[in-house]
Parts: structure tokens; C-alpha cells; sequence
């Protein structure tokens, strides 16, 4: 018995060893975002984008939409090292080629998650921080070279945008099924 409750107690020594130590990394996190750490949103934009979200009309052939990579059953992202977009089928790291529909090229990044990323401490998006904001550029924001902005927008609104445009993501190429 004794040997039980000896082991017992390093468990419980250790455990609490393990708290303290989770507790003083915790007083290094930045304080949890808050309602006032994102714009202000019009309650139908919001709706437009949630539909929007789902839809393949916004891709050129019409067979792929921004929930394809970035599905809300895999914590909007997809979970592989290098995204299948056009010509993709499945969800999540289901996700393969189609053959009878096989994509130009493989998206030279992966679909991160979209958690937070309209919180005004961020003004660079994408992996590479190709759309930032620039008080020096058009309506604020600079996007990719060849890309432009018809209308103001929020930098979230802007990096959305940009997905639609390669070939390999959702516009599709010329001679495609549904382009």
C-alpha cells in the first residue's frame, strides 16, 4: 500500500508541477481578441459573405467555391501541405485530383485557417503578406501585381478577392469544362 500512495504522490507532484508551469507561459499570451478588435460589419454583408462563402459561382468554371479548401468541418482550412483547388474533389486531406477534371498545377501553398484574421492587428495576409495594408496604395491596400481593387474594402475583404484570379485555384483555364 505504502508503494501505491508513493506513486500517487510523485503523480500529484508532477501534475502540479505541470500547472505552474502552464500558468506562468499563460501570463506571456497577448490578451484574447475582443469585439472592438474587429470592423464593424453590416449585418447583410455578413450574410452575403456566409452564402458567398459556399457558392461556386465565383469560380470560373463554376465547380469550386472558397469552402472547398477552406471547409468549416476541417477548421476552414484543408489540412495538406500544398492545396488542391481547380480540378480538386473532397474535403479536408480527402481531398484528391480529379481525374477526369485534373488541376493545371497544385496551389504553391497550403489553405490556412481563417480564425481572427479580420482583427485590425492584422495588415499583412498571406503566407508571403502579398495583400497588406498600404496607406500608400489604392483605397489603402496593396494587392498582387495584376490585381486591382474596383471599390474600397476591409483587408479581409481584399485578400478574398484574391484566390479567385490564379488558374489554379478557382479561376480555371480557357477550355476547361465550365469556363
Amino acid at each position: 500500500m505504502g508503494n501505491v500512495v508513493s506513486i500517487m504522490r510523485t503523480w500529484v507532484a508532477i501534475w502540479v508541477l505541470s500547472l505552474q508551469a502552464s500558468l506562468s507561459l499563460a501570463a506571456d499570451l497577448p490578451e484574447p481578441a475582443t469585439r472592438a478588435d474587429f470592423p464593424t460589419t453590416r449585418a447583410t454583408s455578413v450574410l452575403l459573405g456566409r452564402d458567398l462563402v459556399f457558392d461556386p459561382i465565383l469560380s470560373g468554371n463554376r465547380n469550386i467555391s472558397c469552402a472547398s479548401c477552406h471547409n468549416p468541418d476541417h477548421a476552414s482550412a484543408d489540412g495538406l501541405s500544398l492545396n488542391i483547388g481547380e480540378g480538386g474533389m473532397g474535403l479536408g486531406k480527402a481531398r484528391r485530383a480529379n481525374p477526369e477534371n485534373p488541376p493545371p498545377a497544385l496551389v504553391p501553398h497550403n489553405a490556412p485557417a481563417l480564425f481572427n484574421l479580420g482583427a485590425q492587428e492584422f495588415t499583412r495576409l498571406f503566407h508571403d503578406g502579398r495583400v497588406e495594408a498600404d496607406p500608400s496604395q489604392r483605397f489603402g491596400i496593396r494587392v498582387p501585381e495584376g490585381q486591382h481593387l474596383e471599390r474600397p474594402l476591409i483587408l479581409l475583404g481584399a485578400q478574398a478577392l484574391t484566390p479567385m484570379v490564379p488558374p489554379e485555384q478557382m479561376a480555371g483555364q480557357p477550355g476547361d469544362a465550365g469556363f
